[in-house]
């Protein structure tokens, strides 16, 4: 007669290592993911500085006029355009512009880009 058996049988082991194994999976895709989007939001947050500190300085000068310029810092392209925004003519002693900051860049295989879109007034 044999004595009671101890331990686990290798159907069992083998079970617990593929439930494991998933598991493991599942967090280090996970993981991964996070990071991508960690570094996705960083270059999101320096094109959104930049943006806003070139914005800061086009319209450092004050006078408005419809204007496109464009430029490259580091890995962004960028674009900031003033446009005159048509308005009734009761309302002509505002004269509003529409000031756009476009942000372009490539992170891996994905193109991004950053709008930025405020009005300004200006009393002539």
């Amino acid at each position: 007669m044999k004595g009671k058996q101890r331990g686990f049988s290798l159907l069992e082991v083998l079970v617990a290592f593929a439930i494991l194994a998933a598991s493991l999976g599942i967090l280090y895709q996970a993981f991964g993911n996070s990071l991508n989007h960690l570094g996705t939001t960083a270059h999101r947050q320096a094109a959104l500085i930049l943006a806003r500190s070139l914005m800061t300085e086009q319209l450092a000068d004050g006078a408005l006029e419809e204007r496109t310029v464009t430029g490259r810092e580091g890995p962004f392209s960028w674009r900031f355009r003033v446009r005159p925004v048509e308005v009734e003519p009761r309302q002509r002693q505002l004269h509003p512009f529409r000031v756009d900051m476009l942000f372009r860049w490539r992170e891996g295989r994905h193109d991004r880009q950053l709008v930025l879109t405020t009005l300004r007034l200006d009393r002539r």
